[in-house]
């Protein structure tokens, strides 16, 4: 998620990003992280970003992949456990 929301926010290594997703024969993105990439875009750039989003990952040809039940499961074990600075994050 963090080289397209360096592609996206246009910072200094953006290009470095976007040469290698265009170059690799398949990328692909968990809808969980979509989710994510839009609520950090949107709260930094209102709703047009979200719209950004959505246009680089078509024009990308980034396939979104479901999240199972327990990928979903281990992730939020790994959020509620012991964890420094985790309390920083919510």
């Amino acid at each position: 998620m963090s080289a397209i929301l360096a592609i996206l926010f246009r910072e200094p290594d953006a290009e470095h990003y976007a040469t290698a997703i265009a170059l690799a024969s398949s990328c692909r993105m968990s809808v969980a992280t979509l989710v994510e990439a839009t609520m950090v875009l949107e709260s930094h750039g209102g709703s047009a970003v979200g719209y950004e989003l959505d246009a680089f990952l078509e024009e990308a040809e980034i396939e979104l992949e479901p999240v199972t039940p327990e990928q979903a499961q281990g992730l939020e074990a790994i959020w509620q456990g012991p964890s420094p600075g985790r309390a920083e994050l919510r």
